[in-house]
């Protein structure tokens, strides 16, 4: 139906754009962005630990990766980890869709190979040779 909104879909909180007062305890609540389709912000307060939801909040995260992760989302490093991941994945998507799944694969094949091999500087100094001189 056009313009409904999926019961997973969190629906942000005209409060999103800023943090608020525990309801429980009255501590000031703090922030975390959870990245996703539709991407959020949490609130956890900091005296009684807290985490409060929004519309929709709770379904995408019981349905994501954050659910075993909830209390990581405050933590920098581990947020930092987290986009680093991503950003290789990401990376490893566009290799893929420039070389094409085949060659992709068989780069992916010699680079597992080398990489545990006592002479892999051989090896890439074969390849890079080869790739730099004309075709036989």
């Amino acid at each position: 139906m056009p313009g409904s909104i999926d019961a997973a879909t969190p629906v942000p909180s005209v409060s999103d754009a800023r943090s608020g007062i525990c309801p429980l305890c009255r501590g000031v609540l703090v922030r975390a962005r959870v990245d996703g389709e539709h991407s959020f912000h949490l609130d956890r307060c900091p005296i009684c630990s807290g985490i409060w939801f929004d519309a929709g909040e709770w379904a995408a995260i019981a349905a994501s990766e954050w659910l075993t992760h909830l209390d990581d989302l405050w933590d920098p490093v581990w947020r930092k980890r987290v986009r680093e991941r991503r950003a290789e994945k990401r990376h490893l998507e566009t290799l893929e869709h420039a070389l094409g799944e085949e060659a992709f694969g068989k780069v992916v094949d010699a680079v597992r190979v080398l990489r545990s091999h006592p002479m892999r500087s051989l090896g890439l100094s074969f390849l890079i040779y080869e790739l730099r001189g004309p075709g036989r």
